[in-house]
């Protein structure tokens, strides 16, 4: 079942996580203020976003006490004026149809002045509880063509959990501290998301399949999305994103 193998990883792996060096701190601070520019700017309708794709289940009753999912981590080939760039794949519990707490975990991607490329992973437990990080994990696990596995519960020990792993080498890491459940979730959002922001007028051409995206009700059902989940990024009416589902995947390319 979906909840005790995430909760006996998150029990297994908790408290490898060092604390967040000096530069990864830094590094939040621009991922905190384009969170929060997330939150201004969530999907008015179910079926279109201004800057994220992916899917949503949506359920007032459903009670939500996980979601997993897994995807390769993209590579990119040179693009002209392609610099600044950031992409974010995450998953969450809650923060769309209710918006008064949400907990998520991802990977972010960036493309430095450079055209450097970076990863870093993080989870978070919003409003208040931003993330936490480990060198390790920052460092070591997250490559290109990684696989990685993600999930958020909304209950360990009584407190909201995140686990992140590598599937590729087999590292991992979870966030065994957990965090305060307050304001506490709704369980009414089931959400597995690709987030690409612009630079200039160029955005990253990317591809990313999330393979095996489910979440346990509090019925303890096993869902998935279907077509009818689907969220697509559109700006002035133009789509920018192509997202599709089969019984086992969901893939958004820009």
């Amino acid at each position: 079942m979906l909840l005790p193998i995430l909760l006996a990883k998150i029990l297994f792996v908790a408290g490898t996580l060092a604390m967040p060096s000096a530069e990864i701190q830094s590094q939040n601070i621009n991922r905190i203020s384009r969170r929060e520019e997330f939150i201004r700017r969530q999907a008015a309708s179910p079926f279109h976003s201004s800057n994220w794709a992916g899917a949503v289940i949506s359920n007032q009753t459903a009670n939500f006490q996980g979601v997993t999912g897994q995807f390769v981590v993209p590579t990119f080939t040179a693009v002209s004026g392609l610099r600044n760039a950031y992409i974010s794949i995450w998953l969450a519990i809650d923060g769309l149809t209710c918006t008064t707490a949400t907990i998520k975990a991802g990977v972010d991607i960036e493309i430095n002045d450079f055209g450097t490329v970076s990863y870093l992973v993080w989870d978070e437990y919003l409003p208040g509880q931003y993330l936490t990080e480990s060198t390790t994990f920052t460092v070591q696990v997250t490559r290109a063509r990684s696989l990685m596995n993600v999930g958020v519960l909304a209950s360990v020990l009584g407190t909201p959990s995140t686990i992140i792993e590598n599937l590729t080498n087999g590292e991992g890491a979870a966030d065994g501290r957990g965090f305060a459940p307050s304001p506490a979730l709704c369980g009414a959002d089931a959400i597995w998301a690709v987030e690409v922001w612009e630079t200039g007028d160029v955005r990253v051409p990317v591809t990313v399949e999330w393979q095996n995206p489910q979440a346990q009700t509090g019925d303890v059902r096993i869902v998935s999305p279907g077509s009818e989940n689907v969220v697509n990024t559109v700006e002035n009416g133009v789509a920018l994103s192509s997202c599709s589902t089969t019984a086992t995947s969901l893939t958004c390319s820009f």
